[in-house]
């Protein structure tokens, strides 16, 4: 496993408990149909809520973080 793949790992591991699928509810709520939208998601970590944002069908979805390694 590389340097990069393991601060993943450890990324992931940290934030496991976080309720990302709750979260993306919330963004859904305040932000009532995204199909055809675009999504920026700054600070992105593994793309995580990326992920579930997809099941929503946007048109796009951007995810930029400061670490190279996410």
């Amino acid at each position: 496993m590389t340097y990069n793949e393991k601060i993943v790992e450890y990324y992931d591991l940290l934030y496991s408990k976080k309720d990302y699928a709750g979260e993306v509810e919330y963004i859904d709520s305040v932000i009532p149909n995204i199909l055809g939208t675009r999504i920026l998601d700054i600070g992105c970590g593994s793309g995580s809520h990326a992920i579930l944002l997809a099941n929503k069908n946007p048109k796009l979805i951007l995810g930029v973080d400061i670490s190279e390694e996410m």
